[in-house]
């Protein structure tokens, strides 16, 4: 059973039977702090690929089967505004504002 991805250790684990998805990761040192757990994603031997699932508070996570191969994709990347960003928007919603209301003056 090979865990890879975005864990602390890409590694080789002995297959158990009845362990879960999660079981296998953190076995593997668990996921770094780029990895995506909630979409963590089982191969099968056979090329067929099983994703973990959820629906309100229900996970459901993909059986895990001998040889198959476990792999933890990393998170996308968000961009943060930076104050100047923040700054400029400020300033153009209070023009905009001040617009407006000296308008219907």
């Amino acid at each position: 059973m090979k865990v890879a991805g975005n864990v602390l250790l890409t590694s080789e684990i002995p297959f158990e039977k009845g362990r879960s998805l999660k079981y296998y990761i953190n076995a593997a040192g668990g996921v770094d702090n780029k990895g995506w757990l909630k979409k963590a994603y089982i191969i099968y031997p056979n090329g067929e690929a099983a994703v973990s699932k959820s629906f309100l508070f229900f996970r459901s996570r993909p059986t895990v089967k001998p040889d198959s191969q476990i792999i933890v994709p990393q998170k996308p990347e968000t961009k943060k505004g930076n104050t100047l960003e923040l700054v400029s928007i400020a300033s153009i919603v209070t023009s905009i504002a001040l617009l407006i209301i000296t308008a219907f003056k």
